[in-house]
């Protein structure tokens, strides 16, 4: 081999080392490491032969533990330092006190090889139970009382709304009850939790007390702020409800958005249409008719004031003979029925009846029929 051959064999020699070093560092820093998991495969391996049923933690200190006798020759308990030879199956513990304790089982397996187990139960206390006879709503001035039943003599502790904390202890036939200074108006939350040896227990079910500072049902007149202030927090509660309604129920409220915009929008164009068909019907009547002017007075003035004068008094036009007069006589009919009628008004003609006490039938004239009357009346007079 030439020389840079060998240096390569060389070059690759130095890197394996150096990359199997780091592993057996780490292979000799582990034993201790090793040991534990090499005992927690075996407790799990001898649980599984005893089948053994036993919590870590308990508030109840006659738990029942079960499991089996592999062997067929009777299982050693012992609890703390007493043993039970040969325990039976169930086994109840025995009225442990709250607190850690250590229990030891002993048995043989199939083989005649024996086995020991330890484990360690914590026993915790209940819970306090709240007295189902309580108020759950309290009017100023009476006071909130809290009462019910724990592990004798116990601390109980009172946690209200989240952020008051009072403590108490029960009596030694557990009983306990505490009056709870400057309660807040409204809803009061109140949990429960037993402490005993230094060990807390669960929290216990929550129980919720109303404290009103008025009756109940009771009005108070509100007055200036107070008013002021009634209205500020129902219009909170308005807004409240709406903006709870858009994110709980969005189809119906934007539903009920949608109804309410086309009512408006319908009720709108109403009006529009009214408008403007009123404004087309002025329109199309001067149109037709034109602007009738006696001081500047449209149809629809003169209209109006032709009725209110009938209601006042009906005159009746009867045929007259027109008087001539010397140097003064028109002989122009247009003159005449200027000055007979006015511009644009339809002339009432009633026929004498001879006599008759009927009222005569009136026959309206057009403008255009009335002038060609008029003009033959014209031509008869002279």
């Amino acid at each position: 081999m030439d020389k840079r051959t060998i240096l390569l064999l060389l070059c690759t020699a130095i890197l394996t080392l150096l990359l199997l070093q780091p592993n057996k560092v780490s292979a000799s820093t582990t034993p201790a490491a090793a040991v534990v998991d090499a005992e927690i495969e075996r407790e799990k391996q001898i649980t599984k032969e005893l089948s053994l049923n036993m919590p870590d933690q308990t508030e109840d200190p006659n738990y029942p533990v079960t499991f089996i006798d592999p062997g067929k020759q009777g299982v050693d308990v012992t609890v703390d330092d007493k043993t039970i030879t040969k325990a039976p199956n169930p086994f109840l513990l025995p009225n442990l006190t709250i607190g850690e304790h250590k229990i030891i089982f002993k048995f043989r397996t199939k083989d005649g090889v024996v086995r020991v187990l330890t484990k360690k139960i914590l026993v915790t206390p209940k819970p306090p139970q709240f007295d189902p006879t309580l108020k759950t709503e309290v009017v100023k001035p009476a006071t909130v009382v809290v009462k019910g039943l724990a592990l004798p003599q116990s601390t109980i502790m009172l946690i209200i709304n989240s952020d008051k904390t009072h403590k108490i202890t029960s009596t030694t036939d557990g009983k306990w009850e505490f009056i709870i200074p400057e309660p807040q108006e409204g809803n009061n939350n109140i949990i429960a939790f037993t402490i005993k040896n230094g060990i807390v227990s669960n929290a216990s079910k929550t129980f919720a007390v109303t404290y009103h500072q008025n009756a109940i049902g009771a009005v108070i007149s509100p007055s200036g702020d107070e008013n002021a202030n009634k209205v500020l927090e129902f219009s909170k509660t308005i807004l409240k409800n709406i903006d709870t309604n858009r994110k709980e129920r969005p189809t119906v409220f934007y539903g009920a958005i949608g109804v309410a915009t086309l009512a408006i929008l319908v009720m709108i164009d109403l009006r529009l249409r009214k408008r403007a068909a009123k404004r087309r019907d002025e329109k199309t009547i001067a149109t037709l008719f034109g602007d009738l002017q006696e001081g500047n007075s449209t149809i629809v003035e003169v209209i109006t004031q032709t009725k209110l004068q009938n209601k006042k008094s009906k005159t009746v036009i009867r045929d007259k003979k027109v008087e001539e007069k010397p140097n003064k006589k028109s002989t122009d009919p247009l003159q005449k029925a200027k000055k007979v009628t006015k511009k644009s008004e339809p002339l009432e003609v009633i026929e004498d009846t001879s006599g008759e006490t009927e009222e005569p039938e009136k026959k309206v004239l057009s403008k255009e029929e009335f002038l060609k009357q008029f003009r033959k009346d014209g031509e008869q007079d002279e």
